[in-house]
């Protein structure tokens, strides 16, 4: 009787061994908040019908696959936290302009910085305030935010599982 009770307290072990990574592996990160950054000009040709971002700061940062050096002068890029790298999150990308508006974007870059297919963007009129808001899908490394019109502005996005 006694090894029964052994063979079953075995078998509890092990299923719960198995169970809990599994479980741990579920667990929703925290919503996330980037630091401000400073967009010093707008870009109005910052997408092209290529496909293609076209900025010097964009540009620089598919070169090095790094933080950029011209970060922020017609775009700002930030790396994405580990723990929303390989979930699909949805995303708001803010700006505080003042006077002009603003007309966010954000563009989506793998680990080897490949710009991705999809993208967000807000369709504003020059003198409104416009954010960016959508899904960002899995495999999100970096994200490029770039003003469309207005003027300079501090960003920031938010990262909600």
């Amino acid at each position: 009787m006694r090894s029964k009770y052994m063979l079953m307290a075995l078998v509890v072990v092990m299923v719960a061994a198995l169970v809990a990574p599994a479980a741990a592996g579920k667990k929703k990160p925290k919503p996330y908040t980037s630091p401000d950054g400073v967009i010093a000009i707008a870009h109005t040709m910052l997408y092209s019908s290529t496909g293609e971002v076209n900025s010097i700061t964009a540009n620089e940062f598919e070169a090095r696959c790094a933080i950029p050096a011209s970060n922020g002068l017609d775009a700002f890029v930030y790396e994405v936290p580990k723990a929303y790298q390989k979930i699909q999150s949805t995303i708001t990308a803010t700006a505080d302009s003042v006077a002009l508006g603003h007309d966010l974007y954000a563009f989506f870059y793998d680990k080897d910085c490949v710009l991705l297919p999809t993208s967000i963007s807000a369709a504003a009129t020059v003198g409104e305030k416009s954010d960016a808001e959508g899904i960002m899908p899995a495999g999100v490394s970096w994200v490029l935010l770039a003003n469309f019109a207005g003027d300079p502005a501090p960003v920031r996005y938010e990262l909600k599982p």
